[in-house]
């Protein structure tokens, strides 16, 4: 991979040296990458063409929807798994469907009900529920070999209406994600293990200036805006508690103390100032890399977005597992970018290669090691070698609570948001927050 990516980065600085004249500062934008909106209707596969017509020796194309190698930290590592893939298996071409994050899944399931197919999807945990109708249960397409080596208990949860629907790439929790050296500045010698002593580390980091920019420091950092991420980050903040939010057969279930529990702190933290409220993920790596913000939730993986943003952040940066509020554990939610496939184009053994190849030991191993903070999911690498600043978190991929797949759960997720945003922006109480939380349609919907 390492000596891939190498080529591919010097290759293109001299095509853009050629082509432009310019300097490699000049040339820093990754080639276009060929979309399924952009690509001629003309050159596209067809449709009925299978494996079976590589025997002509014409190659065949795995359409794989990707919105990661459109961000510039992950582009080089993709093309490289291209690059990597088509070496070792040179009948098939991949040939990437790209969208922005947010537009995925609605492309996607457009695509589909067009009768255009994609034979796997890179993508989020959470996806699983809203992209069965376009693609097919893992075990209906991945053979034993393939997926019998990831781990039963994570792929219990890509289980969607009694189905497996995903392979994981990687998994996380919610971790915690703090600056030593504003805690080293505010006197504080312990991370918080529990909400109690977050409260008393941010009375203590209120006040502070940022090195890097000089403005106000804010103690702690949990998303609340409205997309469908901040609402299962929300779940984890519930289950930190020992909250429930739905009942395991997928029914609506908040009248628990961890439930309130978690909207309490959540109001309580925003009234002191000890937090500002919605806030997407990407906010706050945005503030944590100007060293504006001191500590927050973030899965492992989140630390690429800071680096990408403020190189030098490794420096100051620790990690903790989740903390535990009420009577709960600190329990977290699984977070994991997943696979889903399909072999609707009839090229089930080329989605069983590049699933193989992808999460192989060279592969997924330079990715968690040089790419993204995150663990393996498979059973034969638990020892994988993952990034150093993930070491004061280990072992939080084990405390865990599955959050049931239904088809609603996305709207789920943003009512959640909704909730937050009332007991804090609006100033709602949380008893009347969580009132019009019951009161909403997705609420009503699922039922209890």
């Amino acid at each position: 991979m390492k000596k891939i990516l190498s080529m591919l980065l010097v290759l293109t600085m001299l095509f853009s040296l050629a082509a432009c004249g310019g300097t490699a500062e000049e040339s820093e934008a990754p080639a276009p990458v060929q979309s399924e909106e952009t690509a001629p209707a003309e050159e596209e596969a067809p449709a009925a063409e299978t494996e079976a017509d590589t025997a002509g020796g014409e190659k065949t194309v795995l359409k794989i929807s990707n919105y990661a190698i459109l961000e510039s930290n992950y582009t080089a590592f993709w093309e490289g798994v291209e690059a990597g893939f088509e070496e070792a298996y040179p009948e098939y071409d991949i040939e990437w469907v790209t969208s922005e994050y947010s537009q995925t899944t609605t492309n996607v399931l457009t695509a589909a009900g067009a009768g255009d197919y994609c034979d796997a999807i890179f993508g989020e945990h959470s996806w699983i529920s809203t992209l069965a109708y376009a693609f097919e249960p893992a075990t209906s397409v991945l053979n034993e070999e393939v997926i019998g080596e990831f781990d039963s208990t994570i792929l219990d949860s890509c289980v969607f209406d009694g189905e497996c629907y995903a392979v994981p790439y990687y998994v996380s929790p919610f971790i915690l994600y703090y600056n030593t050296q504003l805690f080293e500045e505010a006197g504080i010698t312990e991370v918080p293990t529990t909400f109690e002593e977050l409260e008393a580390a941010c009375e203590k980091l209120a006040g502070l200036k940022s090195p890097i920019t000089g403005n106000a420091v804010v103690p702690f950092g949990q998303t609340t805006a409205s997309v469908a991420i901040s609402g299962t980050s929300l779940t984890a903040f519930i289950y930190n508690f020992g909250g429930d939010v739905m009942t395991p057969e997928g029914k609506m279930s908040v009248d628990n103390d961890g439930f309130t529990q978690a909207m309490t702190t959540l109001k309580n933290l925003y009234d002191k100032g000890y937090m500002t409220e919605n806030q997407k993920l990407k906010d706050l790596r945005q503030s944590y890399a100007n060293g504006e913000l001191a500590m927050y939730y973030d899965q492992a993986w989140g630390f690429s977005g800071v680096s990408g943003i403020n190189p030098d952040a490794a420096s100051f940066t620790a990690s903790a597992p989740a903390m535990s509020g009420g009577s709960g554990t600190g329990q977290s939610v699984l977070n994991a970018a997943v696979f889903m496939v399909s072999n609707k184009n009839g090229n089930a053994d080329g989605v069983n290669k590049f699933i193989s190849y992808v999460t192989s030991d060279e592969e997924l191993g330079y990715y968690l090691s040089d790419i993204a903070a995150a663990w393996s999911a498979k059973t034969s690498q638990a020892d994988m070698e993952v990034q150093a600043v993930l070491a004061g978190a280990t072992g939080s991929q084990s405390n865990l609570k599955a959050v049931p797949m239904i088809e609603t759960l996305n709207d789920l997720n943003l009512e959640l948001c909704t909730l937050a945003q009332n007991i804090t922006l609006n100033g709602m109480s949380v008893d009347d927050g969580i009132a019009a939380f019951k009161n909403s349609t997705v609420y009503q919907t699922i039922g209890e």
